[in-house]
């Protein structure tokens, strides 16, 4: 590797990590209300009651803006087409199907928990597939594939908030969907148990 090259990258990296500091320090407060919380103890468990299953269905509706905006930086040539809905980005029937999700679950009752738990499920494996080739695009040591238009965008301002603060948040908000739907099916269960001992009692 000629000193071009490792001034090109040692440039690129260093440009692209004041970067990620700024995105991190911009979500330093949800970020620390997140790691103040043990998930696994009484006080993390009681953090993660108070989010609202409804709310954070509607939140991966951003999903479609995001692509959106995928698919733009794709026609301005900073992203690879692998990462586009035209590509291997799945990721946007994630957002168009929460608004549905959250009606005919929520508003008409029609889907149950354990079909929201499904959705959850699948949304997650479709966004960590999508993170997944994001990684293997870059122009890093790691980079697989998309090396005539490799994933650029992210290491500058705003895009950066893409893997700083947008992809953790919703992560995080399939994580506790997660949680608090699994709550509610052990909750009916125990409840039908209890009504089928009655019962037979």
């Amino acid at each position: 590797m000629d000193d071009n090259t490792i001034g090109y990258w040692s440039n690129r990296f260093f440009y692209s990590r004041k970067q990620f500091t700024a995105a991190f320090s911009f979500a330093d407060p949800f970020s620390n209300g997140c790691n103040n919380h043990n998930p696994f103890d009484n006080q993390g468990k009681n953090f993660c009651w108070r989010f609202n299953l409804k709310t954070l269905t509607l939140l991966h509706s951003i999903r479609i803006a995001i692509e959106m905006v995928l698919f733009w930086l794709f026609l301005n040539k900073v992203m690879p087409q692998l990462m586009t809905f035209e590509g291997r980005n799945f990721d946007l029937t994630s957002g168009i199907t929460a608004p549905l999700i959250y009606y005919f679950g929520f508003v008409k009752g029609k889907i149950g928990a354990k079909a929201m738990l499904a959705w959850n499920f699948i949304c997650l494996a479709i966004l960590l597939f999508t993170v997944s080739n994001a990684i293997l695009s870059a122009p890093t040591p790691l980079q697989q594939f998309a090396f005539e238009q490799p994933t650029t965008a992210v290491f500058y301002f705003p895009f950066v908030w893409l893997p700083g603060i947008v992809v953790p948040l919703v992560i995080f908000s399939h994580l506790i969907s997660i949680r608090l739907l699994i709550k509610e099916i052990k909750q009916r269960d125990i409840a039908q148990t209890s009504l089928l001992m009655k019962q037979v009692a």
